[in-house]
C-alpha cells in the first residue's frame, strides 16, 4: 500500500510540474482592464466574488523593450530601489502597505497582482521586464480591485472618491459622466473632510485631543518588523508517542529536539518532520526553479511547492489537493537549518491535521482525525 500511494504521489507531481510555468488565475480574480478609466472599470466589472477559482481570459502583455539597467529585486531585498518600486505599485494601486523600503510578502504578492494584470510571469521577482513596464510603459493598467467587489452602484459621489483615493494618478473620478446633474456639489463639500487633520496641525494649542489622535495613528508606521524566534523549551510530538521530533544524527552533530518557532503570534512548525515521523512518505522533488513535496493523507494527495530567492530562501508557497491549487494555501514558509517551516493554522486548514499547544509541559502535538486511513 505504501509503495502504491508513492507512486501516486510521484504522477501527480509530474503532472504539476507540467503546469507549473502557467500563472495561477486562483490569485486574481481582477478582470483584464480595458481602459485606463476608472469608473468605465466599475460598471464592467463582474458582480460574483464568492465562485472558487474563475478562468479570466488572457491579458495581452505590453509591447515595451526591456532595460537591462533594472536590477531584479526579490523578498528580502531592502533599500532605495524597493521604496521606489513600492511608492509605483502604490500609485497603480496594487500596493497598499507602507513604503518602507523592505520586500516582503505584501511586497511580493503586489508585484504578482502587476505581472498578472500586464501579461508578464508571474513569479514574484520584480525583473527587468517587470520594472520596465511599471517605470516606462505609458499602457500600465491600473488595479481596481476594491470597486470590482463592490455590488454597490457605482455611480454615487461616495463611489467615485473611494476610486480616486485608490487611484491618485488618474483623476477621472471628476469627469461628470455619470451623474452630470445630480449633486455637483457633493464632491467640493466633502473634499474639504479629508484636510482637517492639517488645520489641527496649524492650530495644536486649541485642541489638545487632535495631537493625540494624531500620534495614534503615526505609531503603527513605527512598529518593528517581528523576529523569528525560537520556542525555546518546546517541543513538536506526535498523538500517542511522548517523544519530540529529533533530528538526524550525523558523523558531525549529535540528534536533537526540533522546536517550533513563533513570528509574532504565529506558530510554525515543520510540516515535513512530523509526516516523517508519522511513517507518512514525503516524496520531494528539486529544480533550479522550483522544489516540491508531496504526500498522501487517507485518499487525498496533497503537493506543497515554493520558489528559492537569490538568497537560497523558499518563497511563494502554493498548495495543491489532488493536482487542484489551493488558494492562498500558505502565505509565507521559513527555512531554519534545511528544515521548512509553515505557519500552524494554514497547516490545519490544508491538511486537515489539528494540532493541541499544552503550554504547562511545553508540547505540541499533531493528531491525524482519521488515524486508520493512513495505515
Amino acid at each position: 500500500m505504501d509503495l502504491l500511494r508513492t507512486i501516486l504521489i510521484y504522477m501527480s507531481m509530474i503532472f504539476m510540474t507540467s503546469v507549473q510555468n502557467a500563472p495561477d488565475p486562483a490569485a486574481f480574480v481582477t478582470e483584464p482592464v480595458a481602459t485606463p478609466t476608472a469608473i468605465i472599470q466599475v460598471t464592467e466589472s463582474p458582480a460574483p466574488a464568492a465562485t472558487a477559482t474563475p478562468k479570466p481570459t488572457p491579458v495581452p502583455t505590453i509591447d515595451i523593450t526591456s532595460t537591462t539597467a533594472y536590477k531584479t529585486l526579490s523578498v528580502g531585498d531592502k533599500g532605495e530601489n524597493v521604496s521606489n518600486m513600492q511608492q509605483k505599485l502604490a500609485e497603480y494601486g496594487y500596493y497598499e502597505g507602507e513604503i518602507d523600503g523592505s520586500f516582503g510578502n505584501q511586497t511580493r504578492q503586489a508585484v504578482e497582482k502587476f505581472q498578472y494584470n500586464h501579461g508578464l510571469s508571474v513569479d514574484g521577482f520584480a525583473g527587468k521586464n517587470t520594472l520596465t513596464v511599471l517605470y516606462e510603459s505609458d499602457e500600465v493598467r491600473p488595479l481596481v480591485a476594491e470597486a470590482t467587489e463592490s455590488p454597490a452602484p457605482s455611480q454615487t459621489p461616495e463611489d467615485q472618491l473611494q476610486i480616486a483615493a485608490t487611484e491618485p494618478v488618474i483623476e477621472v473620478t471628476q469627469e461628470p459622466t455619470i451623474e452630470p446633474s445630480a449633486e455637483p456639489s457633493v464632491e467640493p463639500s466633502e473634499k474639504p473632510q479629508a484636510i482637517e487633520p492639517t488645520q489641527s496641525e496649524v492650530q495644536p494649542a486649541s485642541d489638545e485631543t487632535d495631537e493625540s489622535e494624531i500620534a495614534a495613528t503615526i505609531e503603527p508606521t513605527q512598529t518593528p518588523v517581528p523576529e523569528f524566534l525560537e520556542m525555546e523549551g518546546y517541543a513538536v510530538t506526535i498523538a500517542d508517542s511522548k517523544d519530540p521530533i529529533m533530528t538526524q544524527k550525523t558523523e558531525e552533530h549529535e540528534a536533537k529536539a526540533i522546536p517550533p518557532y513563533l513570528h509574532g503570534e504565529m506558530v510554525y512548525l515543520p510540516l515535513l518532520e512530523i509526516l516523517e515521523q508519522s511513517s507518512i512518505p514525503v516524496v520531494v522533488s528539486k529544480s533550479i526553479d522550483i522544489d516540491q513535496y508531496a504526500f498522501a493523507l487517507g485518499d487525498d494527495i496533497y503537493l506543497i511547492t515554493a520558489l528559492t530567492n537569490k538568497e537560497g530562501e523558499p518563497v511563494s508557497p502554493e498548495g495543491y489537493k489532488n493536482n487542484e491549487a489551493v488558494p492562498l494555501a500558505f502565505t509565507d514558509i521559513k527555512a531554519v537549518d534545511d528544515i521548512l517551516y509553515l505557519p500552524l493554522e494554514e497547516i490545519q486548514n490544508f491538511a486537515n491535521i489539528i494540532f493541541e499547544l499544552d503550554d504547562e509541559n511545553k508540547t505540541i502535538t499533531a493528531t491525524y482525525p482519521a488515524a486508520e486511513e493512513l495505515e
